[in-house]
C-alpha cells in the first residue's frame, strides 16, 4: 500500500513533485477489495486477515491498514470472495473462505457496531454477490 501526494499541503500531483510514500506492507490477495463505510478493506497476503485501509486517527494524515478481522480469526480462512451489502441497518460484508465456510462483518459506524459471525447454510458457500434486479419487498 502506497500514499501519493503532491509537493506540499493539497498541491496537484505532477510528474515533477509526485512523493510517493509506502503505508504498509501487508500486501494483498487476488480477493477482490470491496468498500465498506467509504474506506477499502482488503484481504491480506497472509489470507487469514481482513484490513481496512483509511487515514490514520492521530491527525497526521498518514495512511494506515487496520485490521478488522483480529477477533474472529477462527471465522476467516483463505478468503476467496468478498461482496458487500446495505441497508440501513449498516454495511455488510460476507467474505466466502476456500473451504466452504462463511463469515458476516456487520459495520455501522455511526453506531460504534462492528461485529463477526458465522454464516451457515446446508453445504457449503461458493459465491457471494449482491442482487439487484431483486424488487425490495421480496429480499430477506
Amino acid at each position: 500500500e502506497v500514499q501519493i501526494s503532491g509537493g506540499g499541503d493539497g498541491a496537484a500531483i505532477t510528474p515533477g513533485n509526485i512523493n510517493l510514500q509506502i503505508a504498509s506492507r501487508y500486501g494483498s490477495t487476488s480477493v477482490q477489495p470491496v468498500s465498506i463505510a467509504g474506506r477499502p478493506i482488503y484481504v491480506d497476503s497472509v489470507g487469514r486477515n481482513i484490513r481496512q485501509f483509511g487515514t490514520a486517527s492521530d491527525g497526521s494524515g498518514a495512511a494506515e491498514s487496520k485490521e478488522v478481522s483480529i477477533l474472529s480469526q477462527s471465522l476467516i480462512n483463505s478468503p476467496v470472495r468478498m461482496d458487500v451489502w446495505r441497508n440501513s441497518d449498516g454495511d455488510y460484508l460476507f467474505v466466502v473462505n476456500s473451504d466452504g465456510t462463511a463469515a458476516v462483518l456487520n459495520i455501522n459506524m455511526d453506531q460504534g457496531v462492528v461485529g463477526w459471525t458465522k454464516a451457515t447454510c446446508v453445504g457449503s458457500f461458493v459465491d457471494v454477490c449482491q442482487r439487484t434486479d431483486i424488487p425490495s419487498s421480496s429480499r430477506r
